[in-house]
Formats: structure tokens, C-alpha cells, sequence
């Protein structure tokens, strides 16, 4: 079980190293929750302290980082039904066409009568 002060150094050095970006969804909860709960005034520089002034841009690019994948997603979705209603919208085009060819043929037939 690793302590705050083993998870304050893990944080910063994925944000020095830039892992923090390759984190997947759990990881960056886990950080933004060690990060959110962080006391200063426990903590000594040396000693595993988040600096202040980090606070503040580390919840924002974590945030901004589930933000984009997010949006990504959202993306990817809306992508994929877009595709479903073309396909659809093809086959209604279709269907129309053969119903007005089977409507040409009926009223043609009725005549033939």
C-alpha cells in the first residue's frame, strides 16, 4: 500500500516524465483525487509537498486530458451514426424506388384491363 507521500512523487514525476498523458481513465481519477485532497501545510518541499503554484494547471490538464478523450469519443460515436443513418437513409431511397416502380406497374396494369 503506498502512502500520500509515494503517490505525490509518483504524480509529479508522470507529469515531469509526461506519463500522465499516456494514463488511462482510473490512474488520472486516482491523481486528481491525491491531488484535490492534498493539505500544503502537511507537507514539506523536500518531503513529497505539491508546490502551491502546480496545484491548480496539474487538476486542469488532468481534466483537460479526460476532456479531450471525452470529446474523442463522442466523436467516434457520432462518426459511427452518422454512417448507420447514410446507410439508412440509402435503403429508404431504395425502398421509395421500388414502391414508385411498383406503383407504375400497378396503375399500369389497371389500365391494361
Amino acid at each position: 500500500m503506498s502512502t500520500k507521500r509515494d503517490k505525490v512523487y509518483e504524480i509529479t514525476n508522470a507529469f515531469t516524465s509526461g506519463a500522465v498523458f499516456k494514463a488511462d481513465d482510473q490512474t488520472l481519477r486516482e491523481y486528481l483525487a491525491v491531488i484535490i485532497d492534498a493539505d500544503p501545510s502537511k507537507y514539506h518541499a523536500s518531503a513529497g509537498r505539491f508546490d502551491d503554484a502546480a496545484i491548480g494547471p496539474m487538476v486542469h490538464t488532468i481534466l483537460s486530458i479526460r476532456e479531450e478523450r471525452m470529446v474523442s469519443a463522442i466523436e467516434r460515436a457520432n462518426a459511427r451514426t452518422q454512417d448507420v443513418v447514410k446507410t439508412l437513409t440509402y435503403v429508404a431511397i431504395v425502398l421509395a424506388a421500388i414502391q414508385a416502380i411498383a406503383a407504375v406497374v400497378a396503375i399500369w396494369q389497371a389500365r391494361g384491363d
